[in-house]
């Protein structure tokens, strides 16, 4: 064979030699990519429909979240949807607050409804998160002189530029201790806008003197979307009382050990809507106050001690002040927003189980609305080993 020939041969061999190895190593592995590609798309439209099943239906009773006592047996089927809504994706706000773990007045668990919703196969997570980030820095030098930083973003981390920022501040000053405590309350407020850099600054000075505590709701909005914050100059007791609502009722339940002397009262409240305002305000009376139970041991959590009722069908914040006895300090007054986690800017800050490092998850997002502000009801899903 003459060698041009034989060299001719030996290169074909060797390449189909190599296509066969290429073929080998190669095909598989996009063969399985392809087919990890098609699992994350089926689990992408599982999700999907599992997201808007959990945000279109009501469930059943249809009304499942506004009863009072609650127990998760009620719930005969999953969906967050508000009854008789005019419009597509409106949650029930009182149903939303029985995904918040811990709520004491009941919550359904994870477990429920995973079985509900025939997951058994699949772990998921929900949040419930405002429109864009705010950060607070609280830089204040005083009681007097107050001083917020606050910064604006998006979830990925991109500053926001032109967003409004209300600042409100409440503050108690006050001359005396215990019962012959002199109170009385003031407000301020100052507007901004954030800067390029999604930044701006409050300032805030208050001229009256002997100033005791102060707490201020940030309100931050653009184009009609809105988000709170609360910044609390004395961080609340967590014995005090614990503020709950549902079907239009304010529930202040127990929560942990009573302050000394059982006995804590009301003297103001404030609900804030979507925009921003004060649309229900409240002063206390003689019977508004808390005795906490005086049988053997402490009351358990979720221990109702006061409630009222009101003409607010959604609040987007409600603002407490208290008069209470507290160790070394004595009779002093606490500011509390509720109910938890809405003052973080929050409707739902977690409710599911956790991935495995090895599991592939997929997450879906979804504007909706609750008590007529927007917020992004994220799903996570994974397909559980």
């Amino acid at each position: 064979m003459p060698a041009g020939q034989l060299y001719d041969n030996i290169a074909a061999i060797t390449a189909v030699g190599l296509i066969a190895v290429l073929a080998i190593y190669i095909l598989p592995t996009v063969n399985f990519q392809n087919v990890k590609t098609v699992d994350e798309q089926q689990l992408i439209n599982i999700a999907q429909n599992l997201l808007n099943s959990m945000l279109l239906d009501e469930g059943y009773p249809k009304r499942w979240g506004s009863y009072y006592p609650f127990n998760e047996g009620i719930v005969q089927s999953f969906g967050l949807a508000l009854s008789e809504a005019d419009k597509f994706y409106v949650l029930d706000p009182d149903k939303v607050q029985k995904l918040v773990e811990g709520n004491p007045l009941g919550y359904v668990s994870y477990k429920k409804i995973k079985s509900l919703l025939n997951l058994e196969d699949y772990g998921f997570c929900i949040s419930i998160k405002p429109p864009f980030k705010v950060h607070v820095e609280d830089k204040s030098i005083s009681l007097q002189h107050l001083i917020f930083r606050v910064s604006v973003s998006d979830w990925d981390g991109r500053p926001i530029a032109g967003a409004n920022v209300i600042a409100t501040t409440t503050y108690c000053t006050g001359l005396g201790r215990g019962r012959g405590a002199v109170i009385q309350l003031g407000t301020k407020k100052t507007v901004n806008t954030t800067n390029s850099f999604g930044q701006c600054e409050i300032e805030q000075i208050i001229s009256e003197s002997n100033v005791i505590d102060a707490a201020t709701v940030i309100y931050v909005s653009l184009h009609g979307l809105g988000t709170y914050a609360v910044v609390y100059q004395d961080p609340p007791p967590q014995n005090i009382a614990r503020i709950n609502y549902v079907n239009e009722t304010i529930i202040l339940t127990q929560n942990g050990t009573p302050p000394p002397r059982a006995q804590v009262e009301i003297e103001k409240i404030f609900i804030y809507n979507y925009k921003g305002e004060i649309v229900w305000e409240y002063t206390g009376g003689q019977l508004d106050f808390i005795t906490y139970w005086t049988g053997e041991g402490d009351p358990p959590p979720g221990f109702k001690v006061w409630s009222k009722e009101t003409d607010v069908k959604n609040p987007a914040l409600i603002f407490f002040i208290f008069m209470a006895t507290l160790p070394v300090e004595g009779r002093v007054p606490v500011l509390m927003a509720g109910p938890d986690p809405l003052w973080k800017g929050y409707r739902l800050t977690h409710f599911g189980s956790y991935p495995s490092q090895q599991a592939t998850t997929v997450v879906v997002r979804r504007s909706v609305l609750i008590s007529g502000m927007t917020y992004i009801a994220e799903l996570t899903l994974w397909k559980e080993i």
